[in-house]
């Protein structure tokens, strides 16, 4: 389906290499950094960090015979934090929440209305082989509006082991919250608009 092209194509573009500041260059993240997932869940080999894509909102706005899809996506930012007993959790939380924010920063502006992420409908010889309308082909009615950033969902939100794949830890005075989580959301008004022949 086209959400899963668009949350790949989110995907591979923050994947790419860091570079000078093009509208193709991405932050450099490894394959256990960023990757789809169910929830925005980090992988278990994921360390200090994580970016999770995962699907957000997806609706039609065309109530005729035509299909004007808005298809969005949430980017969830996963970070880490200093084991500490429950009295002395808040300094570590709040460090992981101010790295969460600043991560996101930089994510918004890779993805931010960037066309290279989408691709060229119109010439998908110029576009990157990672962008969705590439993936997507020819033969079908691609993406024509690329994500915006429209900011979280909720506040940072503290995450115990189950969250990254580990054994609960219990204990008198043991606070089970190792993490910081807080997606994110990105989407647009038009972002595809396709006939009801289509195949996606």
């Amino acid at each position: 389906m086209s959400q899963r092209v668009l949350m790949n194509s989110v995907r591979d573009h923050l994947r790419q290499p860091v570079g000078d500041g093009e509208a193709t260059d991405g932050l450099g993240f490894e394959d256990a950094q960023c990757e789809c997932t169910l929830e925005g869940e980090p992988l278990p080999s994921s360390g200090e960090y994580f970016v999770g894509i995962h699907e957000g909102p997806w609706s039609n706005t065309d109530e005729h015979q035509g299909r004007n899809d808005s298809i969005s996506v949430y980017v969830t930012v996963t970070r880490r934090c200093t084991f500490a007993p429950k009295d002395r959790r808040r300094v570590p939380l709040l460090d992981a929440a101010d790295a969460v924010d600043v991560l996101a920063d930089k994510i918004a502006s890779k993805i931010h209305g960037n066309y290279s992420i989408i691709g060229d409908p119109n010439d998908l010889g110029s576009s990157l082989p990672h962008s969705a309308n590439v993936v997507l082909g020819s033969s079908v009615n691609g993406f024509i509006r690329p994500l915006y950033f429209k900011g979280p969902t909720g506040p940072s939100t503290p995450k115990g082991p189950e969250w990254f794949s580990a054994a609960p830890i219990t204990g008198e005075g043991v606070d089970p919250a190792i993490g910081i989580a807080r997606t994110f959301l990105f989407s647009s008004d038009e972002t595809r608009y396709q006939t009801m022949t289509s195949q996606t």
